[in-house]
């Protein structure tokens, strides 16, 4: 559905891939050619994510130490 959606790339993309998969994403014209792989049409770049995983994305929490109120949300 996102791919017949005009200026969908530029509303909600802030990259084409690089750094993720192995052949990022190009636009032509404006627009993204799509995927010709098997399945999505897409593949992980395993090597460059190998730091990525088992990383605690959560952000830590900080409480204001006067109230103990959540101060960092």
């Amino acid at each position: 559905m996102a791919a017949s959606i005009p200026n969908f790339l530029c509303q909600e993309h802030v990259s084409l891939g690089e750094g993720y998969i192995k052949n990022p994403f190009t636009v032509r014209e404006g627009y993204l050619d799509l995927p010709t792989g098997p399945g999505l049409g897409i593949e992980l770049d395993e090597d460059a994510m190998a730091d990525k995983i088992g990383h605690d994305w959560r952000n830590p929490e900080s409480y204001d130490v006067d109230d103990g109120s959540v101060a960092d949300w």
